[in-house]
């Protein structure tokens, strides 16, 4: 089985789950046991300092967006550049935390890069592979540029133009595809 921690999994044009459409997730961990990963450009529509006062005392300093890490429900999970508070590293630069006493010092008095999330993308052992196997998914290698970026509405998009040009432009102008069947 191939490593994949660290890779982000961009969603192929004919993924039909609309929890995957169009989306970019970085794996978090992968390993014999499965995969965790989070969606990357799915910011939700609610002020993260107001969901942080509901359920925390400690002041919020973090100005961007909740992200919907995937379909499974799970705690408070935050990408960050600070390996003081790593629970897991993802890769150099880029750790992982869900406990929520470093979650609270990284939204009040980290500098750096922060992204946080509610829930997260999950896999058993070698769904991801069977997934990969049938092309659902392209992988790329994370940079922290792409993972800490902060306009995400596009990004899929502008990833796929970079690796695969072609399908970016058809799958941006579906007329460009022939209809006759003896074509194809």
């Amino acid at each position: 089985m191939q490593q994949r921690q660290g890779q982000i999994l961009i969603s192929s044009t004919d993924m039909l789950d609309p929890n995957f459409h169009q989306t970019l997730t970085l794996l978090v961990k992968h390993d014999e046991q499965g995969a965790l990963g989070l969606t990357l450009n799915r910011p939700l529509e609610i002020d993260f300092k107001d969901a942080w006062a509901q359920v925390a005392d400690s002041p919020c300093n973090y100005t961007g967006p909740l992200m919907l890490g995937g379909p499974c429900e799970g705690p408070l999970m935050v990408l960050h550049d600070n390996i003081q508070y790593a629970e897991e590293t993802v890769m150099e630069g880029v750790y992982f935390t869900t406990e929520p006493e470093d979650i609270a010092y990284l939204l009040e008095h980290h500098t750096g890069q922060i992204k946080c999330f509610t829930s997260y993308s999950g896999w058993g052992p070698l769904q991801l592979e069977g997934e990969l196997e049938i092309g659902s998914w392209v992988t790329i290698d994370a940079t922290p540029n792409l993972i800490f970026n902060d306009n995400p509405s596009n990004q899929w998009m502008e990833i796929l133009k970079k690796i695969n040009p072609g399908q970016a432009t058809i799958y941006q102008n579906p007329d460009l595809l022939n209809n006759d069947p003896n074509l194809n």
